[in-house]
């Protein structure tokens, strides 16, 4: 019993371990998309500058 114990705590972990890789690349395609949507912003309010005065 002690064998079976073993083997789904190491699946556990190796199965953690995707997950925390998954997730840290959910977390790098975020801040890409913040840092896109900000120079995006930034663009935009370079083209409407002077438009309105």
């Amino acid at each position: 019993m002690t064998s079976a114990y073993n083997e789904l705590a190491a699946d556990m972990a190796k199965a953690i371990g995707g997950l925390r890789r998954h997730l840290d690349e959910i977390v790098g395609g975020m801040r890409e998309n913040a840092r896109n949507t900000e120079a995006a912003d930034e663009a935009m309010e370079d083209m409407f500058k002077g438009f309105g005065r």
